[in-house]
């Protein structure tokens, strides 16, 4: 399974980096749009930092609509989550079962 990071700080790209799982830096929601309609075929999940998926929530939901591939799954970054206390890899874990 191939996972695809977009991330809006270089912390948490490149920590992922570490863990095997490529990805770019974004800032704006024009550049996330892009990303993702442009991601390589063979990815199965991508993973975007929250503070990005807070911003264009609405387009996500209806991205998740409208394909069933790839998966977007948020996380937090190092700087802590809205949803306190899940650790990054109880994150992964959904969005592979």
């Amino acid at each position: 399974m191939r996972f695809f990071l977009i991330s809006d700080n270089r912390d948490t790209l490149l920590g992922l980096r570490f863990a095997g799982i490529k990805g770019k830096l974004a800032k704006t929601e024009v550049e996330v749009k892009d990303i993702i309609n442009n991601v390589d075929e063979q990815v199965l999940v991508i993973v975007i930092t929250e503070k990005l998926a807070d911003k264009m929530r609405d387009w996500i939901n209806n991205f998740k609509i409208s394909r069933s591939k790839p998966l977007i799954v948020a996380i937090p970054d190092r700087h802590g989550s809205g949803a306190m206390g899940k650790l990054l890899i109880e994150y992964i874990r959904e969005a592979i079962w």
